[in-house]
């Protein structure tokens, strides 16, 4: 999204509001800084991470006849 030169406050949205997951380690920070992502961007993301990640529901086979059973997805 940096490089399609989206704004800050949009990249922070997007973060905030869609499910998702990021590498946050240190060589990928570094990594994301030397790409031109500010800090406030890699902030939204290390939080986004500290509250879980993921908000997505995924769902897996039932072995029951009413269908799939909806799970959390943990992101991994």
């Amino acid at each position: 999204m940096v490089k399609a030169g989206l704004g800050e406050e949009v990249i922070v949205a997007s973060i905030k509001g869609q499910p998702g997951g990021y590498l946050t380690g240190p060589d990928d920070l570094i990594a994301l800084k030397s790409e031109g992502v500010t800090d406030k961007v890699i902030t939204a993301m290390i939080d986004k991470m500290a509250t879980g990640g993921s908000d997505r529901v995924a769902t897996v086979p039932s072995a029951e006849p009413d269908g799939p059973r909806p799970v959390q997805d943990v992101g991994v």
